[in-house]
């Protein structure tokens, strides 16, 4: 289990280069029913990508928990990359390991666009 879990954060980390290089573009959708259906969880945000011929899905899911007496509440969140059908509905997703935050903070720079913004209005300056 340890050597497929070190794949599988080998293959995040791989995931998160190609994105910061632009090799791998992500594009922001809505969540699939499949997630939103029949439950109080909140995902705010739904991240699709074609890697070769798999559709990989990475999303934010939110949700309220209480503490051991159910006297506090407070939201929990969590950050969750699997692979998806054709329908961005997920049919396998990654255990949360090591790399999954970082390619989540990677995908939300690109999907906003941080870099480019940032690079035209530098050279607007030099000029």
């Amino acid at each position: 289990m340890a050597d497929q879990r070190g794949r599988l954060v080998e293959f995040i980390a791989k995931l998160n280069r190609m994105t910061q290089e632009g090799r791998i573009k992500w594009q922001l959708y809505q969540p699939p029913e499949y997630l939103t259906s029949g439950t109080d969880d909140i995902y705010p945000f739904f991240w699709g990508a074609k890697v070769d011929d798999k559709k990989l899905g990475l999303y934010v899911q939110r949700h309220i928990t209480s503490d051991f007496f159910r006297i506090n509440k407070y939201w929990e969140e969590k950050t969750v990359l699997a692979f998806c059908q054709d329908d961005w509905t997920p049919v396998w997703e990654f255990p949360q390991i090591a790399g999954i935050n970082e390619l989540r903070s990677s995908v939300e720079r690109q999907s906003v666009g941080v870099d480019s913004f940032i690079d035209r209005l530098l050279s607007e300056e030099n000029n």
